[in-house]
């Protein structure tokens, strides 16, 4: 009962904007609402059978504040653990119906083989109406100064959202193309991809949200309205 309570505001927000919850190879700049929890799941395979499986839980401590935590696990010849971990925190710099900012950055511990401790600084501008959008992310390393900088392209049709994604991460061109659907709190979503370095790759996302509280949109910069 609780649940089916929370569906509402869980998903008003996201039904008024072409966005999908969760981008294949970046963040967008839309945090999480005040009280606003999100968890979600990304498995992918790539060729030879070796499966990733990214988890992470994202909540707005205030409006404009953001508290995350990601895990990545690799099924693989040589690694059949847990192979990042990352604790981070966003800050919306803008927000508006139209356009949106966020700066932050995350504490990262990379368990390939010996544990390695870094930070990584990152910056998303995000821009979206009720029927479209765009996405550009950066972020980089403090200890290996080579951006990651990912671009995506998305739309809605009813509950439907197509996205398309590129980007140079690590080194390596990626590409995604794939389908977001709306289930209620719920949006799934599948793409094909394509990495230099992996080849051809299978990509799957699920992220649920639901609301503790009211939305913050009283506290949005001066909002751009549509004609």
């Amino acid at each position: 009962m609780l649940g089916l309570a929370m569906l509402p505001a869980a998903t008003a927000f996201a039904e008024e904007h072409a966005r999908p919850e969760e981008l294949f190879l970046a963040d967008h700049a839309w945090l999480q609402d005040r009280a606003e929890l999100q968890v979600s799941a990304a498995p992918s395979m790539h060729r030879d059978n070796v499966w990733d499986v990214g988890a992470a839980v994202e909540y707005g401590l205030t409006s404009r504040v953001q508290l995350s935590l990601e895990g990545t696990w690799t099924d693989g010849q040589n690694m059949d653990a847990l192979r990042e971990l990352e604790i981070g925190a966003r800050f919306a710099a803008l927000r508006n119906e139209r356009w949106a900012l966020a700066i932050g950055g995350a504490m990262t511990a990379e368990m390939a083989g010996s544990t390695e401790l870094g930070f990584e600084p990152c910056a998303g501008l995000s821009f979206g109406t009720h029927s479209f959008g765009a996405n550009l992310a950066v972020s980089t390393s403090v200890t290996d100064l080579d951006p990651a900088v990912a671009l995506a392209a998305y739309a809605r049709i009813g509950r439907f959202i197509p996205l398309v994604e590129a980007g140079h991460i690590e080194g390596d061109f990626q590409t995604r193309a794939g389908l977001a659907v709306q289930l209620g709190s719920a949006q799934l979503a599948a793409a094909m991809g394509y990495s230099g370095d992996l080849g051809a790759s299978v990509h799957a996302a699920l992220s649920w949200e639901v609301s503790f509280a009211g939305g913050d949109d009283d506290d949005d910069d001066d909002k751009d309205h549509e004609p």
